[in-house]
């Protein structure tokens, strides 16, 4: 009996032991039964990476440049000055982002991993390749700069604003790729700013500057591109940038203008974004030009033509060729002079204008012709030109083209504006208490001379203006 006590005792005891043992061995420790404090036994580990990605240090702030590739002198540093597509002009402006990378892998006189310089890229076929954001494929040294549209802008309140991407092919005058490098200046000198201080030594990124390159990425933006938001308080009032780039080895790095943002949000933050600035613009389709043909002196409400027979109305067509919504609009019209003797004048205050072709009192009378002491009747649509002096206009339908990310939209930002002679031109006192006709009569008359610095002249071009 007590013999099988005393084996039951010694089987616990052993036990203990051998749990003890095995604890302490996982844990690391000495441990003594008796009480003592556990010592630590610490010990060191460490991981080389060979071909770590690499990575964006610094974004500058945004420039811009035009077409032919000069510096858009009135648009303020930071900012970039849209471009209207009136008078012929494409509406084509650039900005341009440049931003510091690193090959975090290597020291001094080492080869550089990065997307290489213009001069030297194309025979070691390591030219940045230029790719839309968020579409890598399998090949080395791409690189991609995206500009999105304010998220509490004019087109989107979230996801899915505008996008406009750097693209191959799509460049000012002069310029021979959408990115490229700039030499950051090696181990000594020259001072290549945010990038070498003249010594070799980096000011971004903790680097040297051998490690480092510059990029400077060419996106195009159209006129009729979105501003940024008036407030200008936060970061979703601008546009910001998304910018990629892999080394040779195919390692990549993204970031974000939020990522170089330190909260809370202030006006040196306006450095990693850009503020696309307003344009205003307004163009007649070139197609179109306002004539009558056969008008008869004796008779009233004659409808003007656009001279356009691919648009299916007589109005004179409109269009916005900025980037803001027309609210107002003013003619400034002036009398029409003989094509065969100069002498001969039709005066402007014969003519109306209107933004709608017809009006319903008096049935069928076309809005244009619906002027006080014309063929209309009150309430009068219609308002009567002088010239040489603003008249206002309806403007309803000049909104913008943001339909779509690419293609310009048309119809969407345009307003037919229509025009009657709607007094009988032989009258004695139809044009302010005067004859319609003065200085002898003509069988044609036009705004015949080129338009000059005041248009305050018979026979110049009708301005039109807008705001």
């Amino acid at each position: 009996m007590n013999m099988g006590i005393r084996k039951s005792l010694g089987f616990v005891f052993l036990s203990t032991i051998l749990i003890m043992s095995s604890f302490a061995s996982a844990g690391h420790e000495w441990w003594h039964v008796w009480g003592d404090e556990p010592q630590q036994a610490p010990f060191d580990a460490s991981v080389t990476i060979s071909n770590s990605p690499p990575d964006i240090v610094h974004i500058l702030e945004v420039t811009d440049v035009d077409s032919s590739n000069n510096l858009i002198g009135s648009s303020p540093v930071r900012d970039v000055q849209p471009i209207a597509a009136a008078d012929g002009a494409n509406g084509i402006v650039y900005s341009v982002v440049e931003f510091i990378a690193q090959d975090v892998n290597l020291g001094g006189a080492t080869p550089n991993e990065l997307p290489g310089l213009p001069a030297s890229c194309a025979a070691a076929t390591s030219c940045p390749a230029i790719i839309p954001f968020g579409s890598p494929t399998a090949s080395n040294y791409q690189i991609a700069a995206r500009a999105t549209s304010p998220q509490l802008g004019v087109r989107c309140t979230g996801p899915g604003c505008r996008t406009r991407d750097a693209v191959s092919g799509t460049l000012p005058t002069g310029a021979t790729a959408a990115c490229y490098a700039i030499d950051c200046g090696g181990a000594a000198g020259p001072v290549v700013p945010e990038c070498n201080n003249g010594a070799g030594v980096s000011p971004r990124g903790n680097g040297v500057s051998a490690n480092q390159r510059k990029y400077r990425c060419y996106v195009q933006m159209q006129f009729y591109d979105e501003p940024s938001v008036t407030a200008k308080s936060a970061q979703n009032h601008f546009w910001t940038w998304s910018l990629y780039i892999e080394d040779s080895q195919g390692n990549s790095i993204s970031k974000t203008s939020t990522d170089f943002v330190v909260a809370p949000w202030d006006v040196t933050d306006e450095a990693y974004v850009m503020d696309y600035l307003t344009v205003p613009g307004l163009d007649i389709d070139p197609l179109e030009r306002l004539s009558w043909t056969g008008v008869s002196v004796t008779s009233t409400d004659n409808v003007g033509a656009d001279n356009d027979l691919t648009d299916g109305d007589a109005g004179l067509t409109f269009r916005n060729r900025g980037n803001l919504p027309i609210t107002t609009l003013s003619l400034r019209p002036q009398d029409l002079i003989g094509d065969n003797f100069p002498s001969a004048v039709l005066e402007a205050e014969s003519m109306s204008v209107e933004d709608v072709a017809g009006a319903a009192v008096p049935p069928g009378t076309n809005g244009a012709c619906d002027a006080n002491g014309g063929g209309g009747s009150a309430p009068f649509e219609a308002a009567i030109l002088t010239g040489n002096a603003l008249t206002d206009v309806d403007a309803l339908g000049f909104t913008l083209g943001f339909n779509a990310d690419s293609v310009y939209v048309s119809g969407t930002n345009q307003d037919e504006l229509f025009f009657c002679i709607w007094q009988q031109l032989n009258s004695a006192n139809g044009c302010a208490g005067g004859t319609c006709l003065t200085g002898g009569s003509d069988t044609a008359y036009s705004a015949n001379n080129v338009c000059g610095a005041s248009c305050d002249a018979d026979g110049e071009q009708w301005e039109v203006i807008i705001g």
